[in-house]
């Protein structure tokens, strides 16, 4: 992520938690910390934040970090299951998209927003269950979401061999 992008960043934090302007100084110390970060992941941090509610004012560099790592799939169980349990607790305000900024792994678990309102709705004891599934599952859905990474990697590497394949046989067939 640039500077620009950083910028555009802590605009959008500011409007979310309606903090003080933000000033050259600010982006010259948060961009060192958000640098090696892609900005569209940054940003989806900042948006599932802001749904959330957690914060009343303008969060520290390292809550932004800890939402990161959970969107990469870096978190730890537990602060998955935190943020899981928060999203079932506010299950009956989600919107389709809303259950979309999820990070995957919760999306996976849960399968749709209409089960998450199902578990949302389930009785306290209900919910030890369920924790004890999710903490269970959570390697499996991991190891998924990683067989797809690759997958989809091996496609578009494959797709770009097929291109220059065809590419040649078209420049041989012109006479190119």
């Amino acid at each position: 992520m640039n500077k620009t992008e950083m910028g555009k960043i802590l605009y959008i934090m500011q409007e979310q938690y309606r903090a003080e302007n933000i000033t050259e100084r600010t982006i010259n110390a948060w961009w060192p910390i958000f640098q090696s970060y892609e900005y569209k992941i940054v940003e989806l941090a900042v948006m599932l934040m802001a749904n959330e509610r957690k914060f009343t004012s303008f969060p520290a560099p390292a809550s932004l970090v800890e939402y990161i790592s959970i969107i990469e799939g870096k978190a730890d169980p537990s602060a998955l299951w935190e943020l899981a349990y928060r999203a079932m607790g506010k299950c009956t305000t989600f919107t389709l998209e809303t259950f979309n900024e999820l990070p995957e792994q919760i999306r996976m678990f849960f399968g749709s927003l209409n089960q998450l309102r199902e578990y949302g709705l389930a009785d306290i004891d209900e919910l030890k269950f369920t924790k004890l599934d999710f903490m269970k599952e959570l390697p499996t859905i991991e190891t998924r979401i990683m067989a797809r990474k690759e997958t989809a990697k091996l496609l578009d590497a494959s797709k770009g061999q097929l291109d220059e394949q065809h590419q040649a046989q078209l420049n041989r067939l012109i006479g190119g």
